[in-house]
């Protein structure tokens, strides 16, 4: 396995699906997601969409709808319970 050195090493890795986000977010020193995913975002990074991390993409999402929609200036839309 290849060491990763570079903040943007990390951010690929976690990209690619080869790392989780906590694994990330302490190989680029952030302490929040919202934190991993400006500098996703900053460096032109796509969130993973691997497959049988559905249940971690989701959080993963939901942790990012607040930041979105404050960036945007909407309300975030409702969500019906489960």
């Amino acid at each position: 396995m290849k060491r990763r050195i570079t903040a943007a090493e990390f951010l690929q890795a976690y990209s690619n699906d080869l790392i989780d986000s906590r694994e990330a977010m302490d190989g680029v020193g952030v302490d929040s997601f919202r934190d991993l995913l400006n500098a996703m975002v900053g460096c032109g990074f796509r969130l993973p969409r691997g497959r049988g991390r559905e249940e971690q993409v989701e959080r993963e999402v939901a942790e990012a709808l607040p930041m979105l929609a404050e960036t945007l200036g909407v309300p975030l839309p409702r969500v019906a319970p489960k």
